[in-house]
């Protein structure tokens, strides 16, 4: 009963345990991505800077608003900062993320709308499907979307540019920003679907503008990148741009010196006019920083376009990377097998050799993964818990298979072998075989009831495993009366002669203290007949489907058993074959004769130990 329940106790124990265990598993896909993305974002600040063109964000910052007034600033007034940026400053092109969409003082929206159309690039606020629906202002041309585009996320809304501000041909672009789950923005929309057109962002509709691209050029995938006019946009598959961080890229200048005109700004400048202002500007998260303009946003993704600075990946990146996680996982899953330090210290060498790698590729703007890498650190504790699993459940196997006849010695040294019982299978070793029987004891159990010879028998068959297992033999079987161990496997002994030799001397040697024992317990003395031989035999898992026994089959085997039989014939204690002496080298030996062994076509000349020689053992 108390037996089971331990049993439901331990069941009821690990289910919950697989069943938290599957609940952490489900919260941490759900988050793997969040992870994924912050290790990336970490990789980025670690990989060099590199050379590129400045671009402006002009900013109504706070102090900008101290100056001149708070916000929403007068229209003239904002005509007047655009004015002066790309009149005295010849800009070569100006990005407005600042929504206009309601009408406003006529001069004013005119005075506007007479800025150059193709300088000027205005701000276009959308919704997308399942948002609020809000249509206002008038919308730029864009681009007819190909049949096969990517941008699966159509405009069901937007607040467009006010009619008197929307010159003929003005140039826009949507602000929309693309985070992930996390909320960090790292990838730019390029198109967004609108009424069959494609929808330019502010930072794409600036590079056409400068290239005098017309607005509604058409797009087309050609050599696995989508381009504009055949201007290669470098979007990834998703038809998105990967950002690259690059702060130092863009120089803030602050809006009131450029209205009081002491602002120092190159000619020919990129410039995108925002705000860093508490509650006027629209702020993201970007890698590493929590509030970040969204004109920047625009601004780092219009100066990648500028310098055709590009990620670009490796042909069949994906399936390259992750098959490369192959050969990780086949060396995690060898070298788990050693001391639990390896694996660890294995993974950390991968782990920088990977990241190196990546940082040499990023040198010719090469994009590598390295998410895979993280993967491969996330699994390698479960990894190595299932490798102790496996060897835990493998030494359980071993000794539940070898203990009852194998000495704890070279227990341990199979467990330390990590030999699968299962994959003993027979093979050809050479070993030295013992077979030990009682003599007499036909006549013993003649007189004696069933329980005293079970008895006898037991004591008997204790002490001569003892002496087997001080020599670190393998027990093999019991044989009514007698018994057969042998020595060189399942672990290899060099010295399996001397070992099985000098087992039978300690039987023999210490047999009068079993005799006394017995006496003492009301048993009769016994006498031992042991028979040695050596050979190359067959050893290994033997028996049927249903059930196996580890144990040895072969020449040498029958004649070690001959020999023990042939003991009484000689009267002789012990008999050696001519094999086992030869083997022998720290015993001393002595030949007795040349005899004819039942089953054998040939003579055999046994030897029996010195010390053993006498009238019980007669010689030549």
């Amino acid at each position: 009963m108390r037996s089971t329940l331990t049993t439901t106790l331990l069941k009821a124990v690990g289910l919950s345990l697989l069943a938290a265990g599957a609940a952490w598993m489900a919260l941490w896909l759900s988050n793997a991505s969040t992870l994924f993305n912050a290790w990336d974002d970490l990789r980025w600040k670690l990989l060099p800077p590199r050379d590129g063109t400045p671009v402006f964000l002009i900013d109504i910052d706070e102090q900008s608003l101290a100056v001149h007034g708070r916000w929403p600033w007068p229209r003239e007034q904002l005509a007047e900062l655009l004015g002066l940026l790309l009149d005295e400053h010849q800009a070569a092109v100006v990005g407005v993320d600042i929504i206009l969409s309601e009408a406003s003082d006529s001069d004013a929206d005119r005075a506007l709308g007479a800025l150059d159309p193709n300088h000027t690039i205005w701000a276009q606020a959308v919704s997308l499907a399942g948002e609020p629906v809000v249509n206002q202002g008038v919308t730029a041309q864009a681009p007819p979307c190909p049949a096969d585009h990517p941008w699966n996320h159509p405009v069901n809304g937007w607040l467009g540019l006010a009619r008197d501000i929307a010159s003929d041909g003005f140039r826009a672009g949507h602000i929309r920003p693309w985070p992930d789950r996390d909320q960090v923005v790292r990838r730019y929309q390029p198109f967004l679907p609108r009424d069959g057109d494609c929808m330019p962002a502010l930072g794409l509709a600036m590079y056409a503008a400068l290239l005098e691209l017309p607005p509604d050029t058409p797009l087309a995938l050609e050599e696995d990148d989508w381009r504009w006019g055949g201007i290669p946009l470098g979007l990834d598959h998703r038809g998105q741009l990967h950002l690259i961080w690059r702060a130092d890229l863009i120089r803030s200048m602050p809006a009131h010196r450029v209205l009081a005109g002491n602002a120092v700004l190159p000619a020919n400048a990129i410039l995108v006019v925002g705000s860093s202002a508490v509650g006027i500007g629209d702020f993201v998260r970007v890698p590493g920083v929590d509030r970040f303009p969204g004109a920047g946003v625009h601004a780092l993704a219009m100066r990648q376009w500028l310098d055709r600075d590009f990620i670009s990946s490796p042909p069949g990146h994906d399936l390259l990377v992750w098959s490369l996680l192959l050969p990780v996982f086949g060396i995690f899953w060898f070298t788990s097998r050693r001391t639990a330090l390896v694996p660890w210290l294995t993974a950390a060498a991968l782990f920088f050799t990977w990241h190196f790698g990546a940082w040499l590729l990023w040198q010719n703007s090469i994009y590598l993964a390295t998410t895979p890498m993280l993967w491969m650190l996330l699994w390698l504790p479960p990894l190595q818990g299932l490798r102790l699993w496996q060897e835990r459940r493998a030494r359980t196997r071993i000794y539940s298979q070898f203990r009852a006849y194998v000495p704890e010695k070279v227990l341990k040294e199979l467990v330390r072998s990590r030999v699968d019982p299962r994959q003993l299978q027979a093979e050809s070793r050479e070993i030295t075989i013992l077979f030990a029987d009682l003599r007499g004891f036909t006549s013993l159990s003649e007189t004696m009831a069933p329980e005293a010879v079970v008895a006898l028998l037991n004591e008997v068959m204790d002490y001569l495993c003892r002496h087997i297992s001080a020599f670190e033999g393998t027990l093999d079987k019991f044989i009514g009366d007698g018994l057969m161990a042998f020595w060189g496997s399942p672990v290899a002994q060099e010295d399996h002669a001397d070992r099985a030799v000098s087992c039978a001397r300690a039987m023999l040697d210490d047999l009068d203290q079993l005799n006394v024992t017995l006496r003492n317990n009301g048993m009769p003395a016994v006498q031992l007949g042991i028979g040695i031989n050596s050979g190359r035999v067959a050893v290994g898992n033997m028996g049927s489907a249903s059930r196996r026994n580890y144990s040895a089959v072969g020449d040498a085997v029958n004649t070690a058993a001959r020999l023990q039989q042939f003991c009484k014939t000689l009267g002789c204690d012990l008999l050696i074959g001519a094999d086992t002496a030869a083997l022998c080298k720290n015993q001393d030996l002595v030949e007795l004769q040349t005899v004819e062994l039942r089953g054998k076509k040939n003579h055999v000349t046994v030897y029996t130990s010195r010390e053993l020689e006498g009238s019980n053992c007669p010689t030549r």
